[in-house]
This record gives C-alpha cells, structure tokens and sequence, in this order.
C-alpha cells in the first residue's frame, strides 16, 4: 500500500508537470508569428494532451484521484510572466534550445517515476512510450531546426 500511495503521488506530480507545460507550449503558439513553430507548439500539445489523458486514466485505475490543473507554478510561471525575457519567440534556435529544455525536465520527472518500485506494467508502458515521442519531436527539431 505505501508503494501505491508513492507511486500515485509521483504521477500526480508528474500529471501536473505536464499540464504547465501544455499551458507554457499553448502560450508560446499564441505568441508565435512563425508558422513552422506554431506547427510544431500545435504537434506537442496534442501529444500533452493525449498523455494528460492517459495518465488520468491510469491514475483512476489505481483508485487515486488525478490532481487539477489551477495555475503554473513558481517553476515555470517566469515563461508566461514575460516571454520576451525568456527567448525570442520568433527565433527558432532560440526556441530549440529553450523545448529541449523543458523537455529534459519532462523526462527525467517520468525517469524519476520508472524508478519506483511496483509500477505497474501499464504505466511503465505510458511512461516509456511517451519518452519515446518526445524524444523523436527533440530529433526531428534538431535535424529540421522546426
């Protein structure tokens, strides 16, 4: 039962993650001019999306109560504060780096909850698939530069 209460608080963690980078990627697409970009902010967040779902799902499952989303928290909120403090959103090698960024974060918070013991095989499998398309949007950008 302590696994379980553990490893359902690490997906809460990890479902709220992912919900302020879904609101910081919606954000950077309103603010986008450049179309390759908003093509790109439009791509990731429906794979947020899905993967929000998911997790939700599987939190259910588990008989834990999926967190809401109310508002960014300190981590992120200086993105939506001033972008234009944050990067160029027009530029984008600028945005590559900044992505990449906070897509390191997003997969070392799910690394961090692969590591739990007594995860459930669906979850490993949420977990390692969603690592594998955010990994591929990372390479598809550094090779297209978006």
């Amino acid at each position: 039962m302590k696994y379980l209460d553990k490893n359902l608080d690490k997906m809460n963690n990890l479902l709220y993650l992912n919900y302020e980078v879904k609101q910081i990627y919606l954000e950077l697409f309103q603010r986008s001019e450049d179309e390759t970009l908003e093509i790109f902010f439009k791509e990731i967040d429906t794979l947020r999306s899905e993967f929000i779902k998911v997790l939700k799902k599987q939190i259910i499952e588990f008989a834990g109560k999926p967190i809401t989303f109310d508002k960014i928290s300190k981590r992120f909120n200086r993105v939506l504060v001033n972008p234009n403090r944050w990067f160029d959103i027009n530029d984008p090698e600028k945005v590559i780096v900044k992505v990449h960024d906070i897509e390191k974060t997003s997969v070392a918070a799910c690394n961090n909850l692969l590591q739990e013991h007594h995860l459930p095989v669906s979850v490993c499998k949420t977990l390692i698939g969603f690592i594998d398309k955010v990994q591929g949007i990372l390479n598809t950008m550094r090779t297209k530069q978006v």
